[in-house]
């Protein structure tokens, strides 16, 4: 069997489980059994939506994992490589992990010298230069979007032509918004841009109240709608003439579906890559916003009047295409399966 160690919470989002959700559809396809392994703290609910066998550490390690439980998974099952995508693991863990199975880690952080076996880091910036100098010269690293791993529902669906006008917006901050950044994005452009509709998706993490407000404003103006969580993301791409987003896991699905994109950052794992798409002329980059000054706000109105214009969306889709083929998921499910 392969299992997945990952998580998914209100503070981390469903990245890291929706990524680790396509891999595992991928290798079910393939005929190859697989479990996951959850954090204490993670939340199980859509697992258990497509009643996929899976275990929950009952200890809470000092950073969120006990590596002897998970082993204990490991063992039970007969584990032949154990696939990790959490930030919330240490290096000796992974070593003690190592004792007992292949371990392929998931990275994007560059955080510490990690000893996996295999270390896998889809980032549009990833170097195989920035893991050295390293103790663990054995490991193998596959690094670049073409490990991005899509699900099925991307891959089925044809691309989005470019459109010569923006008429429909999604603005989404994936699963959780802390700082309320959706509302107040959409609160900026929508009034300026009346002739333009601006859908936002709501989080599966998103607060009651959050979700009330956002709703309410919907009610209250013709131009902005909501999209519950859940739906077909691919065809909510291809319905969008422009994605406003984190540079997380959100923008590397609209890229693969040849949607025009604007970047902002609202947690530290997204710097880079909006930097390496902005420095790239892929997808421009916002700031950090956490918070929304004047300064932010005035940028915010400049790069989204900078994208109406259909010739810079034509430059930036025609660099997207030659990064993004599609074939992530493939290529990491034939990495687990290797003997």
């Amino acid at each position: 069997m392969i299992g997945f160690c990952v998580d998914a919470n209100s503070n981390i989002g469903m990245g890291h489980l929706m990524r680790c959700f396509c891999i595992a559809n991928e290798l079910n396809k393939r005929k190859k059994d697989f479990f996951f392994v959850l954090s204490s703290d993670a939340d199980d609910t859509f697992l258990k939506e497509h009643e996929y066998l899976y275990f929950r550490i009952k200890k809470f390690g000092k950073q969120g994992w006990n590596s002897e439980e998970i082993v204990e998974c490991i063992l039970k099952n007969d584990c032949k490589c154990l696939f990790i995508d959490t930030y919330r693991i240490e290096e000796n863990d992974i070593l003690e992990i190592k004792k007992h199975t292949k371990v392929v880690y998931m990275d994007d952080l560059y955080e510490f010298d990690c000893p996996a076996d295999i270390v896998i880091n889809h980032n549009i910036e990833a170097t195989v230069e920035k893991y050295y100098p390293s103790k663990y010269t054995d490991r193998n690293l596959y690094v670049g979007v073409e490990y991005f791993p899509l699900r099925e529902e991307f891959i089925l669906e044809t691309n989005k032509p470019l459109q010569k006008n923006v008429k429909e917006v999604l603005i989404t901050t994936g699963g959780t918004d802390p700082y309320h950044i959706s509302v107040k994005i959409m609160d900026i452009l929508s009034v300026f841009y009346s002739e333009i509709n601006f859908n936002i998706l709501i989080g599966v993490f998103y607060d009651e109240a959050y979700k009330k407000q956002i709703k309410n404003i919907s009610i209250e103006r013709e131009n902005v709608q909501v999209i519950s969580w859940g739906q077909n993301m691919a065809k909510i791409y291809k319905n969008s003439d422009l994605v406003i987003a984190p540079g997380s896991t959100t923008i590397y699905e609209a890229l693969s579906m040849g949607v025009p994109c604007i970047s902002f950052e609202f947690v530290d794992n997204h710097h880079m890559q909006c930097i390496a798409m902005d420095e790239l002329n892929i997808v421009p980059f916002i700031d950090k916003l956490n918070n929304i000054d004047s300064i932010k706000e005035k940028r915010i109105k400049e790069i989204f009047a900078e994208e109406l214009s259909f010739q810079v969306r034509k430059e930036q889709h025609d660099k997207c295409r030659r990064y993004f083929d599609k074939k992530g998921t493939k290529r990491i499910a034939d990495i687990l399966m290797e003997d």
